[in-house]
């Protein structure tokens, strides 16, 4: 338990190769679980709840796996993804933030895979790595998937692909840079 401190767990510089799993990060004054600089770790069922910057932040690190966490009610965003590349982020959870997922300057080919992203003040997913960047958002349920990624044009929602019957039960409608039900 890393709760009520400046940082809850930080790993800086260099720190490769690592296992953060089944912590709690709650509460503390900047982020619950940072990641700088550092590459090849594994974050696997944490808890990083209201803080009052960032939830799980990773800056400046690549080739990591942040899978089945959960980062709800903090002060500014649940994920944050900063100057990061070919990160795996899969079935976490990052509800009633200001911004559920960050995805910010310079991060590039990271894949964001059934994630929960909901009841987020401002936007549920930013994305404001611009053009020259491609990541991908892909949600699976059994029926099949929606994939989008955004290899053009400074918006995330653009390629979307719709493969076999998804299973929604109602119309799924795109525009805007908006999609929804």
């Amino acid at each position: 338990i890393a709760n009520s401190n400046s940082q809850g767990i930080y790993l800086k510089s260099s720190s490769n190769n690592n296992n953060i799993t089944n912590n709690t990060a709650n509460s503390n004054t900047q982020v619950g679980i940072d990641i700088a600089s550092s590459s090849n770790n594994q974050v696997i069922n944490n808890t990083a709840n209201s803080n009052t910057q960032v939830g799980i932040y990773f800056w400046s690190s690549s080739n990591n796996t942040l899978t089945n966490n959960t980062a709800d009610s903090n002060s500014n965003t649940g994920i944050d993804i900063a100057y990061s590349s070919n990160n795996q982020v899969t079935n976490n959870t990052a509800n009633s933030n200001l911004y559920g997922i960050a995805l910010l300057v310079s991060s590039n080919n990271n894949q964001f895979l059934n994630n929960k992203i909901t009841k987020n003040t401002v936007k549920d997913f930013w994305d404001t790595t611009g053009d020259s960047y491609i990541n991908y958002l892909i949600y699976n349920n059994s029926f099949g998937e929606i994939k989008w990624n955004d290899e053009t044009n400074g918006g995330f929602l653009k390629n979307l692909n719709l493969t076999g019957d998804i299973g929604l039960n109602t119309n799924l409608f795109i525009g805007n840079n908006t999609a929804y039900l």
